[in-house]
């Protein structure tokens, strides 16, 4: 049999369970993150203890098939077992679809990460790498966000808040960033750079071209 997981739009596994054990933690891992959850409050949803549940994260134990469904149901998950006659058609399918995470938390994430880069751009010199950041981001609020994109996204943000948070207690001259926060700003623009082209290499172009914005926040709301 084939196992997936799916939450309405997202699909996110489709491969043999003989060697699904670290795709799957891998996934359920990000997917808690995309909720904000920890360990902790996860186990308290779930039943299974905390560290069971690191095993579990971590693919150092085998997942019966009962936690796996609990700790799907708890991350608004579901898991479905295909026949495998029908294992080709279901792979057809789930290859042309982007993994998707709800609005909500597609909006959280992408706010997040716009307000640290507009508090960067008002605070330091009017650098190309700025920009840059600014350009990606409007291009990922263009994108269907799965869990994980999500999660980096969420990473980057908290970087990209740690960075300004640093500079408030220096009096930054205009044009005289201190090399140290440009590195770091350089690699904020690197990561959000990989996470733009991972969602987009998983969209066919076609589809691309065809799809309107998926998150737009109104202007008003910032």
């Amino acid at each position: 049999m084939l196992l997936y997981i799916n939450n309405a739009y997202k699909y996110i596994i489709v491969c043999q369970m003989s060697y699904a054990l670290e795709e799957v933690a891998r996934i359920l891992k990000a997917a808690r993150h995309a909720r904000g959850l920890s360990q902790r409050a996860l186990s308290a949803k779930t039943g299974l203890t905390q560290a069971h549940i690191s095993k579990i994260e971590n693919a150092g134990v085998d997942i019966t098939l009962s936690n796996l469904i609990e700790l799907a149901r708890a991350l608004d998950l579901e898991v479905t077992l295909v026949p495998s006659k029908t294992v080709p058609a279901v792979q057809s399918i789930i290859q042309n679809v982007q993994p998707l995470a709800s609005t909500t938390d597609a909006l959280k994430a992408i706010r997040a990460i716009q307000d640290a880069g507009k508090r960067l751009s008002e605070t330091l010199p009017d650098t190309r790498e700025i920009q840059r950041i600014q350009n990606i981001v409007r291009e990922i609020q263009n994108l269907r966000l799965g869990f994980e994109e999500i999660a980096q996204l969420q990473k980057v943000a908290k970087q990209a808040r740690s960075i300004y948070k640093s500079i408030q207690p220096i009096n930054i001259p205009k044009f005289h960033l201190p090399q140290e926060k440009l590195k770091q700003i350089k690699d904020l623009a690197r990561q959000l750079q990989e996470i733009r082209n991972t969602i987009a290499h998983a969209i066919p172009s076609e589809a691309i071209s065809r799809t309107l914005p998926a998150y737009r926040l109104d202007e008003d709301d910032g």
